[in-house]
């Protein structure tokens, strides 16, 4: 039983409603006609309740309607319901000096045929008001409409050549398009690749630059008013809402376009306007990535509604396989402030970041192929061999993925040398072979590698060659090096794993203020990894509060996932909530779900308990944690554990423990990036005093400095000299030689050595700045993995006596 005339509460009918609606009349006019009618368009658009449900009545209508005429049809009966359109007979073979060839199409109230212009012998699309539907307003608006089309010339813009009227009928004619719009595409071969959706928005900005130049506002950007050409050009077609901008403040507020296209303002009573447009593009791209849109609803009141709630979905929530630049790009011009969205050159700007500037047609790559003609059947062979050995390295790409995902690495580093035995210059494999040794703690592979890569650079792309690059700096220690290259990728195209490798440089470089703008990005985007990178960047930043509203956020946008407390842990810690950070890393250490991050989580538990004073449970999770190292070849971890086990041995004052456990890290090899565990292990030899042991690392260090020359190598050399020279009470010599280490890097360890200097003096008054130095980045060296973070508590104890004193 309708109830139309009823409102939701089954009271009385609200006389108030208008069921006379001109939009009413027009929708009944078409339906008569049998033309083709949006319903759930009609639906989103009725203004209230009442109509919708006369909406929906007349959508009823229509399927019987529909099933009728192909009943008609199936029995070879050939007729309309409206006995006043024009049987095909009677479309007319002339219009003014167009030659008509056929009917193409049928809009709301005229016809479009295809027809030629002999003066000129080509054909063109002419766009008729049906003399059935003749009205002087239905003229008034097919002449503006061209006219407004024929002020923008453009090769994303259809073209118009003429508008007026002839023989009775008023028109206009255009370029005839020799294509699909992207709705019918979209239906046909499903959701676009993001590099090809990609590509269709950088045309559709150049198209609407040159709309918005003419003081036009489109108003109804969306898929079907969209043709893709069969030679691939893009054009944007169908100005029948669209209004000329000087004008559009004499006009009521209206809601005319899509509404599933419109932008949040518009609802609000705001006028149209080019960044309305450009939101409406925003939809479109997102509609054709992932066949969704971002803000839904089964009425118009509940679209209204869902805008004002901001109930959004976003990209990473449907495909999470969408690069991060991608996303970005969307995102912006997908924003509530019209404000924020920039223009059209900007938009094209960072999807040209993401497609790598190499914008190259379709149609050119044809043309050049024909004219090589048997160079192109070669060309294909080749390309035809290259794609099945891509396609095959990739299954051993997705394959390693999965095992690295499970905290396997050694299975995946064996699916992705079977991948470079298949595809050798891949760079993807190149990139993950780097890093999952790296994982493992096997730098000299991981070293060789990047070396290799690095010598292909010619064969990859420019983006990947720099990351090849910057991946080699960084197994060199050359911090410097590493993000001056992945700043440059950055340049060429955001992606937030690029900004990940930026913030992390940053924070390695002891600089975490200068890495918090790429932070701050990386936390507007829907990902665990950039959401804790923010957080954990604040808090190495010494911004401890800032970094709890962060993990506050992460929990609620990602709750109970696994990265959790990777993040959760170390702010905590660094906040002064030792037990919280505690707990936070033995959950991450007996999850059971990933052997990496249990292997990491127990490292990062012991050293939270050995922050405590905790140094016998401490020693229990690493005896715990040798057999899983073991198991799965976690050489750096097996690495740190004996640092920290030395570091447990010292903490209790068993002195020849500590050396003792220290002495299987002398046959590590002696790769740039076991520099930072020969300095660690050197200065906890000095603490216990065990100095020939001390100096047999601190040469080791001495020997990498000169084979591999950087910042970090630098400092941790004059760091060692100085600590040696004061033990031997040259005290000026240390003192000149640390200052200088600090220079080069001014961490927390080299000002704690200082501090010693001074203390060893019996200075407190010079040591107290520098124990303050220590104490005031609690952050950064709870986000040091490879350190020992009780040397924090270390200059606690120092201050605290010095201050007594």
């Amino acid at each position: 039983m309708s109830r139309s005339l009823d409102d939701p509460a089954g009271g009385e009918p609200d006389e108030s409603e208008d069921l006379d609606d001109p939009r009413l009349a027009a929708l009944v006019e078409a339906l008569a006609r049998g033309e083709t009618v949006d319903w759930r368009q009609a639906e989103f658009s009725a203004g209230s309740e009442a109509e919708r449900e006369q909406v929906r009545a007349l959508a009823a209508i229509s399927e019987v309607a529909t099933f009728h005429r192909t009943w008609l049809a199936e029995g070879g009966i050939t007729g309309n319901l409206d006995e006043d359109e024009e049987p095909d007979d009677e479309i007319p073979t002339h219009w003014g000096e167009l030659e008509i060839i056929e009917r193409v199409g049928r809009g709301s109230f005229g016809d479009v045929y295809k027809a030629r212009e002999p003066r000129l012998d080509r054909i063109v699309a002419l766009k008729l008001i049906r003399a059935s539907a003749k009205t002087p307003e239905r003229e008034a608006e097919t002449l503006r409409e061209g006219r407004l089309l024929a002020k923008v010339r453009h090769p994303n813009v259809a073209t118009v050549h003429g508008a007026a009227g002839a023989d009775g009928r008023v028109g206009f004619w255009m370029e005839f398009l020799e294509g699909k719009n992207l709705a019918e595409i979209l239906q046909e071969k499903g959701l676009f690749d993001p590099r090809e959706a990609a590509e269709i928005g950088i045309a559709l900005c150049r198209a609407l630059a040159a709309v918005h130049a003419q003081g036009i506002v489109h108003r109804d950007v969306k898929a079907q008013n969209v043709v893709r050409e069969n030679d691939g050009r893009i054009v944007l077609t169908d100005f029948g809402v669209g209004r000329d901008a000087t004008v559009l403040h004499t006009e009521e507020p209206s809601l005319s376009g899509t509404p599933l296209y419109l932008a949040p303002e518009l609802f609000e009573g705001k006028l149209p306007s080019p960044a309305s447009d450009l939101y409406a593009l925003g939809v479109l791209l997102f509609h054709l990535v992932t066949g969704e849109f971002p803000i839904t609803g089964n009425s118009f009141d509940e679209l209204k509604a869902a805008h004002q709630g901001r109930k959004r979905r976003w990209l990473k929530e449907l495909r999470k396989d969408l690069p991060g630049s991608f996303v970005a790009a969307l995102e912006r011009v997908l924003d509530r402030d019209l404000e924020k969205r920039g223009d059209e050159a900007g938009m094209e700007k960072e999807l040209r970041r993401f497609l790598g500037e190499r914008p190259l047609r379709r149609k050119r790559m044809r043309q050049a192929f024909i004219v090589a003609g048997a160079v192109f059947i070669f060309a294909v062979g080749m390309y035809v061999a290259r794609e099945l050995r891509r396609r095959e390295a990739l299954e051993h790409l997705d394959k390693a993925a999965v095992l690295h995902k499970e905290g396997h690495l050694q299975a995946a580093i064996n699916e992705l040398n079977e991948a470079k035995k298949i595809d050798p210059k891949n760079a993807t494999v190149y990139l993950k072979l780097i890093s999952y040794q790296s994982g493992l703690g096997r730098y000299s592979a991981a070293l060789t590698i990047a070396k290799e890569a690095d010598s292909l650079c010619g064969e990859f792309s420019l983006p990947s060659c720099l990351e090849v690059k910057g991946r080699l700096a960084i197994q060199l220690m050359d911090y410097k090096g590493a993000l001056d290259n992945f700043e440059k990728v950055e340049k060429l195209g955001k992606d937030e794993r690029i900004l990940q490798e930026i913030v992390g440089l940053y924070r390695n470089l002891a600089q975490p203020d200068q890495g918090l703008p790429a932070a701050r990005e990386l936390g507007n985007i829907d990902d665990p990894v950039g959401a804790g990178e923010l957080a954990l960047t604040l808090s190495a930043a010494g911004r401890y509060p800032d970094a709890k509203v962060e993990v506050g956020k992460f929990r609620r946008r990602f709750p109970a996932h696994k990265y959790l407390p990777w993040v959760a842990g170390p702010v905590a810690i660094a906040a002064g909530d030792e037990a919280t950070g505690e707990n936070e890393f033995r959950s991450l250490a007996t999850q059971h779900n990933d052997s990496e991050d249990e292997s990491n989580g127990q490292l990062l538990w012991a050293q939270a308990l050995m922050f405590r004073f905790k140094v016998d449970e401490a020693k229990e999770v690493l005896v715990k944690s040798s057999s899983l190292d073991f198991q799965e070849g976690f050489d750096r971890n097996e690495a740190i554990r004996k640092i920290l086990f030395a570091k447990c041995f010292a903490i209790a004052g068993d002195f020849r423990q500590a050396s003792l456990a220290l002495q299987p890290i002398l046959e590590q090899e002696k790769i740039p990036t076991n520099l930072k565990l020969f300095r660690n292990a050197a200065l906890i030899a000095y603490s216990v005093n065990d100095i020939p042991l001390a100096v047999r690392f601190s040469k080791i260090v001495s020997q990498l400095a000169g084979k591999y020359t950087t910042s970090l190598s630098r400092s941790f050399d004059l760091q060692l000299k100085g600590e040696l020279a004061w033990r031997r009470g040259n005290f000026e010599e240390a003192i000149k030689v640390i200052t200088e280490a600090r220079k080069e890097r001014d961490d927390p360890q080299n000002s704690l050595s200082l501090a010693r200097v001074y203390l060893g003096q019996k200075r407190c008054d010079l040591a107290l700045p520098y124990l303050n130095d220590v104490v005031s980045r609690r952050g950064l060296i709870v986000d040091d993995f490879y350190t020992p973070w009780t040397i924090w508590n270390e200059a606690v104890a120092s201050e605290a006596s010095c201050r007594k004193k």
